[in-house]
């Protein structure tokens, strides 16, 4: 297993790409703001050594203070077989914007924020490597500030998820 304690830091055009090694995650901000009720992306790409096959993606919230999360913060993991469970407040509120892994985007999104979701947000990704269960957890990682949604806004939020209901049904 790796953890990276400390990054290379490189522009691109996307976002801040940090590395380690041959181990890079990319990120379009270190900070984003959302309302509540609402719901936020976080935009992410990695690359890896060629011979590492990238198989899962892990997301947790944690304190920023710990160097590296643990299990029990853990929000979304792409392996639904896995013992290894999202936060019960996150359940049903997480999922990738591009389900194959293979493809190296690693964006979130977070659905019907609550106040609570404000936080540090950090990536792992799990796969094999020399035949061999492994994955590394980058230690670059994301804030998010959830804030309380605005009296006015409230019945539009809920125009805009009836909407977003309906085109998912319609797909």
């Amino acid at each position: 297993m790796f953890i990276f304690p400390f990054a290379l830091t490189g522009a691109s055009a996307w976002g801040q790409q940090h590395c380690v090694g041959r181990y890079c995650v990319t990120l379009s901000e270190r900070e984003l703001t959302a309302e509540a009720g609402l719901c936020v992306v976080i935009p992410c790409s990695f690359t890896n050594a060629d011979e590492f096959k990238p198989q899962h993606v892990v997301w947790y919230k944690c304190e920023a203070a710990k160097h590296s999360c643990s299990e029990t913060d853990i929000i979304f993991h792409s392996n639904k077989n896995t013992d290894k469970k999202a936060q019960a407040a996150f359940e049903g509120r997480v999922s990738r914007l591009e389900t194959d892994v293979s493809q190296k985007n690693c964006s979130i999104i977070i659905n019907d924020l609550k106040e609570s979701d404000s936080g540090s947000y950090q990536l792992r990704v799990t796969g094999v490597r020399d035949g061999q269960q492994d994955g590394f957890t980058f230690s670059q990682r994301v804030t998010v500030s959830v804030k309380g949604m605005k009296k006015e806004q409230e019945g539009l939020n809920l125009t805009l998820q009836e909407t977003a209901l309906i085109s998912r049904l319609r797909i």
